[in-house]
């Protein structure tokens, strides 16, 4: 039997705000230690996550280079525990200047992998 997987469905011109947001929710769940930091390497700076993003060029190079640089959290965490809060709240404070609110209904939806054919989860 195949798993069953959920996908949300952004469109493009949405993609920024809706990647933003998630971004900003992660590193805030970091910096309160609901998360471990570790989700900044195995989720947020993997390539799979942003590399279709910027290769199809819809997100700010600004945002890329906060997911790239969450790969970095754990260390941070700890050579320089002191600091790691307000490291984060850099991160969150790069993310929420390049941001632009453009429209209050984003174009997104919930998708079963089983409403989907093979040719759209490629």
């Amino acid at each position: 039997m195949r798993e069953e997987n959920y996908f949300l469905r952004i469109g493009k011109k949405n993609l920024q705000e809706v990647a933003a947001s998630f971004v900003i929710g992660v590193l805030h769940l970091i910096r309160i230690g609901a998360f471990p930091p570790v989700v900044g390497i195995w989720t947020m700076s993997t390539r799979g996550f942003w590399s279709p993003l910027v290769d199809n060029k819809i997100l700010s190079d600004e945002l890329i280079d906060v997911l790239r640089n969450c790969d970095e959290l754990s260390a941070l965490q700890k050579l320089n525990p002191d600091h790691f809060e307000s490291e984060i709240t850099k991160l969150i404070e790069r993310i929420e200047k390049d941001v632009q609110y453009r429209n209050p209904h984003w174009d997104m939806d919930w998708v079963i992998n089983d409403e989907l054919d093979e040719q759209e989860l490629k």
